[in-house]
């Protein structure tokens, strides 16, 4: 350990201040290559270079006029940490959620354009479990065109029955939305 002397050129407390400034500066960078090699390993891309089209005059991208999809039924328990973090800090309204489906479903619906559709066909769990309720929401907020319900396992290798819905992204026609199914009613 070194002493401290009186007659010590103070440079020292300028260096050491300097290489802890240069440490923090390289954990940050550490952090912006983690975010960079994710984004580079799942194929990110900028909106206004691949769909141009999509696009205003500025470059700000306006959305897709449809999206359709067969989002993954994966449990985010079983995902990488760091990966489950990245997911609650990029995704609000499925904070903290178990399936990486509801995932999808909020990131299908910030690509729609104001007046474009979405269809997706996943787990039934959907209606009911109280995990979705934050995308529950979001789905009924908008102007639901069809909810089909699949009873009878339409993957049978998922083992599990589905919803298919297809939403339109203005607002809702109606206040309140009823679904009958098999004897029981789930109110949105």
């Amino acid at each position: 350990m070194k002493q401290l002397d009186l007659f010590e050129n103070q440079d020292d407390e300028f260096i050491k201040e300097a290489e802890n400034l240069l440490l923090e500066m390289e954990l940050e960078l550490e952090k912006l290559e983690e975010q960079e090699w994710f984004l580079k390993e799942n194929k990110a891309f900028e909106w206004d270079k691949e769909f141009p089209q999509l696009c205003d005059a500025d470059g700000n991208f306006e959305g897709f006029d449809l999206i359709v999809g067969n989002p993954p039924y994966i449990d985010i328990r079983n995902v990488e940490s760091n990966l489950k973090s990245y997911y609650n800090i990029h995704y609000a309204k499925q904070k903290n959620s178990f399936d990486l489906y509801s995932l999808f479903i909020e990131r299908g619906f910030s690509l729609l354009n104001k007046n474009g559709y979405i269809s997706y066909i996943v787990p039934k769990p959907l209606l009911y479990n109280s995990t979705f309720s934050p995308i529950r929401k979001q789905i009924f907020s908008k102007e639901v065109i069809e909810l089909k319900l699949y009873n009878n396992l339409v993957f049978k290798e998922a083992n599990v029955e589905n919803v298919v819905f297809i939403v339109n992204n203005a607002k809702p026609k109606n206040d309140k939305f009823i679904l009958k199914n098999n004897d029981k009613s789930f109110f949105f």
